[in-house]
Parts: structure tokens; C-alpha cells; sequence
């Protein structure tokens, strides 16, 4: 006989060692015994060192254990039964001679390791779910503050430094403690260390995120998802006791029926406009009318419009707004993000600059009309934003039809042109807005074009200085426009 005697309970590396020679030599169940420390664990493991045989003595084979069997192996080497040691050496010299053997419903010891590896993935998966680490403090590395927090879990099986490795990846920016009373482990940022067991007296108690995530979890809370069977099967009450958020859960079952009639009588949510775009159903009906005799109908085409790529992802149209008897228009260059969502032009940033101006200058914009050269916006998306891209000639062209309509029915005597784009689609002038500030073009319907800088611009402007000069220029742009509007009525 001969006795195997392994450091720890979890000693793989000192089991592997072990039972690779004696693979080699075939050496059979019968002929082992298994020690963890000075502790014997079955009847032979007493034996001393003269009853030890010789493994060279015997034939030498190659040994064949695949990466998947040794991740097995390590996994089931956690499991808590003594009987592991002995049913790993049978299902392991098994398959030195039968790849298949784990598949054997005959074959006890591999219906065993397979149920135990089944059990250690169980307990696993649960101590990933239900571990709740509380904060205990704080220690300074170097410039920086790391958070220390510390968790209390009891998990079925010695698995406490197999998912060593899971929590060091998942919480690499703060330091922390699992302890268990089989062992504990510690990250402190570079390195996982493992410590004896403890009792639970030396867990911490409740932190003051505790609340907090409380709070949270009451408010996500579904009653109208509540199936008490397989919760339990997922949450077993035994892990109740270390989770803040259980204390909740009897009130909350209890008062699921009265907010499952809560929920299904509040009114339902108006869907999110970027979501459901306005545009798909729009642009199913027919095509737009070549003859357009009013405003209205002008904008209830322009809502079809298709002839470039940017209706493809803008969410609507954003069509020009104001009284039909509106003698002075603003154009500006095309919709923005609000304007976007909300389907009306100069809403956003842009919008209340402008709308601070025009009070400024002593104009009610309520008396205004308000468009862009370009009906959709035009965006590159960035994360979760969508920042703003500029028009090409192409879009501006293609764009320039139902800004023609609009200076057709509003017939607008001043047209005030902020920004190049409007400018551009309004005179086709290609050169800088700069080198005809403070001038004048003739329109082709008869109306006096003023240039000017677009109110983005304005916010653009990193210095100060230059912002409030700027933005003085543009009230007097403005006033320009209205004392030339005063003088053409």
C-alpha cells in the first residue's frame, strides 16, 4: 500500500505531483490511501513509510489528461467529501485507457466526479451572485485613495480561492476581503493572499451604501414577474442572511398583487422618439405632391422628404415655424439634437442664445419665422451622443426646395442668414462669412439677405472677450434686420 499526504484540502498542486507517477505505473485504487496534514482520512492512511512500495518498479505508460479533465479536476478537488481523492485517481486511470469513461452510466466513480464538478459549479455561480462586500475603510497608495471592503460568505464547498481570480478581475480598483470559514482571500490591487478561515464575529456590519442599494433594489423591484418557486431556486433562503436587500422580500411578495394592479393601471409611457422615429411611417405613404399651394402642405411634404441620405437616420423633419404674415425670417443652418426629438427648430442650446438676443434687440420672436437651410440633422454618433456633423453641398442643394417654399408663402421682406450654410443655400456665396458680414445680397424673390454668425458659433468661442464682442455684433445684426424690415413696410 502506499499512503498519498497532501498539504491542504485544496492542495492541487501537491495532488498533481502525487498522481502523475502513479498514472504512469497504473498503480490501482486499492493500492492508495489519502492523508490532508497529519489528518487520516481513511483506514490505511496510518500506514508508515515501510509500507511503502516502489512506483519505478513497476511498467512505465505515457499519462493522457486533457486541459478541460485537469480544470475538472481542480474544481472537484474543492468539493468537500473525502471521497474525492479517491473517485479523481479512479476516473483519472480510467481514462488513461478509456477517453470515453465519464459517459459510462455504469462507471460509479465517473458518475461521481461528474455530479461533484456539477455541485462545485452550482456553489460557485451562487458565491458570484450573493457575495455583498460592505466598506470598512480607506488607505492612501501613492496619490491615490483605495477603498477597502470586506464581504462574509458560506459557500457549500472550499471554493473560496477557486474565485479568487473572478473577483480580482471584477473589482480590480478597490481592495477587499472574502472571508469564509474554510479560508479568506485578500486583493490589494496587484495580489490576491489567502489567510486561514475565520469565524463569522469578524465580518463587518452594515456600511451606509446598505440603504442606499436597498432603495434600489425596492424600486426594480417587479411584481408582475413573481414566481416564489424559481426565485428560491436561484436565491435558497440559506443565503438570505448575508444579502441587505432579503429583509425586503417577504413585504415585497406580500404587497405584489396590490403593486401588480398599480402597475398595470398606470398610463403607459409615451415610446422614446428616437426609438420609434416618426419618419418609417411617414415616408410608407405616397410621395410628395409636385403642386404645393400652401405652407401647410409644404411642410406635410417636407415630412416625405427622401431626396438625400440624412432622413435615412435623423428622427423627423424639422420644418420652419411662425406667422404666415412673419416679415422678417431667420435662417439658420439645420436641427440640432433637441430639435431633432422635439421637431421644431431652435429649441436647444443654439435656440435659447438666440432667443436672449432677439429679446435683447427688442424683437418677440412669436412674430418671427424661424427655419434652417437643412430639414434634418445631420450627426455623428459618439458613445450615447450624437454630435453634430456639417452638411455637404449635395445635402444643401437637395435641401434648398422647401426653403424656396417657404420664402414663396411667408414672403419675408429681411431674411437674416446665420451661418454659412444659410448663407450658401440663400445666395450661393462660397466664400467666408467674414468677408460679407455687415453687407447686404439681393434674393431672388425680392428680399435684402443679411449675414451673420450662427448662435452655436457664439457658444463655440472659447474666450470671453471674444464671445461678448461677438455676441454684441450679433445684436446688431439683428437690429440691422429689423430697421430694414420697419423701412421696406
Amino acid at each position: 500500500m502506499r499512503c498519498i499526504t497532501l498539504d491542504s484540502e485544496t492542495d492541487f498542486d501537491g495532488w498533481r505531483d502525487a498522481v502523475r507517477p502513479l498514472l504512469a505505473a497504473r498503480i490501482p485504487c486499492e493500492a492508495l490511501g489519502w492523508r490532508v496534514g497529519n489528518t487520516a482520512t481513511d483506514l490505511f492512511s496510518t500506514m508508515g513509510d515501510s509500507d511503502l512500495f516502489k512506483v519505478t518498479d513497476h511498467p512505465q505508460y505515457p499519462v493522457r489528461i486533457t486541459k478541460t479533465q485537469v480544470a475538472m479536476c481542480k474544481r472537484v478537488l474543492c468539493h468537500r467529501s473525502p471521497e474525492r481523492l479517491y473517485h479523481l485517481y479512479a476516473t483519472l486511470l480510467r481514462l488513461q485507457t478509456d477517453p470515453y469513461a465519464l459517459d459510462d452510466p455504469l462507471f460509479t466513480s465517473g458518475l461521481w466526479v461528474r455530479e461533484a464538478d456539477k455541485n462545485i459549479r452550482r456553489d460557485v455561480h451562487k458565491m458570484h451572485a450573493f457575495v455583498r462586500f460592505k466598506k470598512v475603510g480607506e488607505r492612501l497608495v501613492g496619490n491615490m485613495m483605495r477603498e477597502n471592503f470586506c464581504a462574509w460568505f458560506e459557500p457549500d464547498h472550499r471554493i473560496v480561492e477557486h474565485t479568487a481570480d473572478f473577483f480580482a478581475r471584477r473589482f480590480t480598483g478597490m481592495d477587499w476581503s472574502i472571508l469564509t470559514p474554510d479560508g479568506c482571500t485578500h486583493w490589494d490591487g496587484k495580489n490576491i493572499t489567502v489567510s486561514p478561515g475565520v469565524d463569522k464575529s469578524m465580518a463587518p456590519d452594515a456600511d451606509d451604501t446598505e440603504e442606499a442599494w436597498k432603495a434600489y433594489y425596492a424600486s426594480i423591484f417587479n411584481p408582475s414577474r413573481v414566481k416564489i418557486g424559481a426565485m428560491m431556486a436561484e436565491m435558497p433562503k440559506k443565503y438570505w442572511k448575508n444579502l441587505p436587500e432579503a429583509e425586503l422580500i417577504p413585504q415585497l411578495i406580500q404587497q405584489s398583487e396590490a403593486m401588480s394592479r398599480q402597475f398595470m393601471s398606470t398610463p403607459e409611457t409615451a415610446p422614446n422618439i428616437r426609438t420609434e422615429k416618426v419618419a418609417p411611417e411617414v415616408y410608407a405613404q405616397t410621395t410628395a405632391p409636385i403642386n404645393i399651394s400652401t405652407l401647410a402642405e409644404a411642410e406635410d411634404a417636407a415630412r416625405r422628404c427622401t431626396q438625400c441620405n440624412l432622413h435615412c437616420n435623423a428622427t423627423q423633419t424639422v420644418f420652419g415655424q411662425g406667422p404666415m404674415s412673419a416679415k422678417l425670417m431667420l435662417v439658420g443652418e439645420q436641427p440640432g439634437d433637441q430639435e431633432d426629438i422635439a421637431g421644431a427648430p431652435f429649441v436647444g442650446p443654439a435656440g435659447q442664445l438666440l432667443d436672449r438676443a432677439l429679446n435683447e434687440a427688442g424683437l418677440d420672436r412669436g412674430g418671427l419665422y424661424v427655419t434652417n437651410a437643412v430639414k434634418h440633422f445631420k450627426f455623428e454618433p459618439r458613445g450615447k451622443m450624437r454630435l453634430h456633423r456639417n452638411p455637404v453641398a449635395d445635402e444643401i442643394e437637395r435641401c434648398r426646395s422647401w426653403l424656396t417654399l417657404e420664402r414663396q408663402f411667408v414672403k419675408p421682406k429681411v431674411i437674416l442668414a446665420m451661418g454659412k450654410t444659410a448663407l450658401l443655400s440663400l445666395t450661393g456665396h462660397k466664400g467666408t462669412l467674414k468677408s460679407v458680414r455687415g453687407g447686404s445680397f439681393e434674393g431672388e424673390f425680392g428680399e435684402t439677405i443679411i449675414p451673420t454668425v450662427h448662435p452655436s458659433f457664439l457658444l463655440r468661442l472659447p474666450d470671453p472677450a471674444a464671445r461678448d464682442r461677438e455676441y454684441a455684433q450679433f445684436i446688431r445684426d439683428i437690429s440691422r434686420a429689423e430697421k430694414l424690415t420697419k423701412e421696406a413696410a
